[in-house]
């Protein structure tokens, strides 16, 4: 069984806590949860929202958007700005929109290419 850091057992122990204090296991609020706890908390609610996980799947500017409703009570704000960013600024260029053939041009040059 691997060992883990103290850094990390602590981020998994306490990543339930709540930014208002009222989270588990031990009540902990604000900047006295550890960084690596607030930052498991925000990363795993994005997850399992994209994913899907416990109902409806969410696209993720759906799912940015209900972590942000959360700020001040579950989340650090902060946090949840740098999530904002980085899905932002790690976006795919608007894909072109696909174009529909004719049957007539699929079927002529579908399976053999063009003449």
């Amino acid at each position: 069984m691997a060992e883990f850091s103290d850094a990390v057992a602590a981020a998994v122990r306490s990543h339930h806590e709540r930014w208002d204090g009222t989270g588990t296991p031990d009540g902990l609020a604000g900047d006295n949860i550890t960084l690596n706890s607030r930052i498991l908390a925000v990363a795993e609610t994005y997850e399992a929202l994209t994913a899907g996980r416990g109902g409806e799947r969410c696209a993720p500017a759906e799912a940015l958007k209900r972590v942000t409703e959360k700020v001040g009570t579950e989340f650090d704000g902060a946090l949840v700005d740098a999530l904002g960013r980085s899905i932002r600024d790690s976006s795919p260029e608007p894909a072109l929109p696909s174009v529909a053939l004719p049957a007539v041009a699929t079927a002529s040059y579908g399976a053999r290419g063009w003449p």
